[in-house]
């Protein structure tokens, strides 16, 4: 899950992903975006689904599944 400024850096229109929802741990529902990204480490290149949202409290804020 990353905050939807990173997703718009990156060139993503967040609002054309397919939408989903999650609940955190305030137990509120939140809306996300979901695009299929790549990630970059050093030496591989993970493929991921990722969610985007407005609504986490700190950009670049990661949650692990």
């Amino acid at each position: 899950m990353f905050h939807s400024s990173i997703g718009q850096s990156i060139g993503l229109n967040i609002d054309k992903g397919e939408e989903d929802q999650t609940t955190g741990v305030s137990g509120k529902p939140t809306k996300i975006y979901l695009h299929n990204v790549s990630l970059y480490v050093p030496g591989h290149i993970i493929k991921i689904r990722a969610g985007f949202t407005d609504e986490l409290p700190h950009v670049g804020f990661v949650y692990v599944v």
